[in-house]
């Protein structure tokens, strides 16, 4: 009973470090036209290591991954080139997307 409680409590512990590290992304791909190409790509990037979601919409064309990064810094230098290149092994074109700026 003892090792049952010590086990869910590092489970929990676990879970909840992973929720701090969850870190979003957004690309910006061209070329999805239907339904179908924004499940082949949600699909294609939760198959990724560290990748938790990913939602693709059509009206925008933009793609937000929900990954595992320990900080911003790995997320863009290590995540997101695998992300867009998934996409682009898709037969569309991506790449990063950063929102709209104020100037």
């Amino acid at each position: 009973m003892i090792v049952q409680a010590i086990k869910t409590q590092a489970e929990e512990t676990t879970s909840a470090a992973s929720e701090h590290d969850i870190i979003e992304m957004e690309v910006k791909v061209d070329g999805m036209t239907c339904g179908h190409c924004t499940s082949r790509v949600e699909k294609t990037l939760t198959a990724l290591p560290g990748v938790r979601s990913a939602r693709a919409s059509l009206e925008t064309g933009i793609v937000t991954v929900a990954a595992v990064a320990g900080d911003q810094l790995q997320a863009a230098a290590v995540q997101l080139p695998a992300v867009v290149q998934a996409i682009e092994e898709l037969g569309f074109a991506a790449e990063p997307h950063f929102g709209q700026e104020a100037l």
